[in-house]
């Protein structure tokens, strides 16, 4: 079949492997690398704190780095020797836009209810470009939807079933070239010793032929799910008015870090090079390095100390952000809104995955746009929330989505 061959490697039975191994690989390769390329702080800083150099402290986010990086090589070692290549087996095969996308996952883990494993359906975009520094891969994010697997007893201890539903519009899986689009999936979950995270790459195609016919789920299991992963980041309660949101202070504590230490990275390689004197760095460039790390921690701090609170009734929709203890207020009633859209509002990449948080905004008719919802993962868990802000407002029937 021509669909297969954008696909991950298969085995005979068209089962898919997992990028494991390739991921193995990347860590300890990327890990190695940055510890070399940092090695020489520890034997200048001394040197500069000496000399009075305060801000050289900067540059032992370096090290530090260096040393987590290490650590999660370790730890992608460890998982894939508890866990191996782990296939995934589609159902059906290939995946349909428009129709379904499904599969099984048999995992040598001992059975246990209580176990929560997150399901991701990423529909992406790449582009290769050619580069002085060599080939570089950027991906964005066109879809992206998440569920909770079902969880059964299985062949080798533990079974996994997932079923996702995406529209008909999105592009369809292409051969790696210059530009592609390509469609993966991603499992995750927080166990007792070591976690468990796979990703596969997978076909999907608009006229896939038949569809899943047996253990479909239900669509009140996707509904509790979604419920389940969005409460995660927002906080939905009802009121005697309609519906009140509140995102709080903190929900992105890990993209927060990681943002923190990207900023600190550029700023401490700015007052590398300015230490180590390179004469071909030109002092604008070292400005401008600095220039971006300083943007990049601003943008970290933000995601650490932004809060935002909706609420929405018949009378209109009123949002309060605060922002460490300041507060802004938004109010619109509810006849002066034209439309809700939802779009794709940041990105967060690692290796080949990438991570989409959507934004909700309301359109007034006076041209505002009006921020509803921030960092949720998942469109079944941002469409759900804006179904109750249409109730809420009692607006006449659905109003437009938009998606970018």
């Amino acid at each position: 079949m021509k669909h297969s061959s954008v696909t991950s490697p298969q085995d005979k039975r068209g089962a898919i492997r997992s990028s494991a191994r390739s991921t193995l690989w990347f860590a300890w390769g990327f890990a190695l690398f940055w510890n070399a390329i940092s090695s020489p702080i520890p034997f200048i800083l001394p040197a500069e704190l000496a000399s009075g150099n305060q801000l050289a402290w900067v540059a032992i986010i370096f090290p530090l780095v260096g040393v987590g990086l290490l650590a999660w090589a370790v730890r992608q070692t460890l998982n894939w020797r508890r866990f191996g290549s782990t296939l995934l087996h589609m159902d059906p095969f290939p995946g349909a836009l428009g129709g379904d996308v499904g599969g099984t996952v048999e995992l040598r883990l001992a059975y246990h209810s209580r176990y929560r494993f997150l399901v991701t359906l990423t529909c992406q975009h790449v582009t290769a470009r050619r580069s002085k520094n060599g080939r570089q891969t950027v991906r964005e994010v066109k879809w992206q939807d998440e569920q909770l697997a079902e969880v059964h007893a299985g062949m080798y201890g533990t079974r996994l079933h997932f079923l996702f539903h995406p529209p008909g519009d999105l592009p369809e899986s292409s051969e790696a070239g210059t530009a592609w689009d390509e469609w993966s999936i991603q499992i995750s979950a927080d166990l007792p010793g070591i976690d468990f995270e796979r990703s596969w790459e997978i076909p999907v195609f608009l006229n896939a032929g038949p569809q899943t016919a047996r253990d479909r789920i239900r669509d009140y299991r996707i509904e509790s799910s979604t419920q389940a992963l969005s409460e995660k980041r927002v906080r939905i309660r009802e009121t005697g008015e309609g519906v009140e949101l509140y995102y709080p202070y903190l929900r992105h504590p890990g993209l927060a870090l990681g943002t923190l230490l990207t900023g600190g990275g550029f700023v401490g390689f700015a007052w590398l090079f300015h230490a180590l004197g390179e004469d071909g760095l030109s002092v604008l460039f070292i400005g401008l390095f600095a220039l971006a790390g300083g943007l990049i921690l601003v943008w970290g701090l933000y995601l650490l100390g932004n809060s935002l609170r909706v609420t929405a009734g018949r009378q209109g929709l009123t949002t309060l952000r605060g922002l460490f203890g300041l507060r802004f207020a938004r109010h619109v009633d509810a006849g002066e809104i034209t439309a809700i859209e939802r779009s794709i509002g940041m990105q967060a990449s690692q290796s080949s995955q990438s991570r989409a948080y959507y934004r909700i905004e309301v359109l007034t008719r006076d041209g505002r746009r009006i921020t509803a919802g921030t960092g949720i993962p998942g469109v079944s868990s941002v469409d759900a929330i804006i179904r109750r802000l249409e109730q809420a407002l009692d607006l006449p029937g659905a109003l437009e989505r938009g998606r970018r």
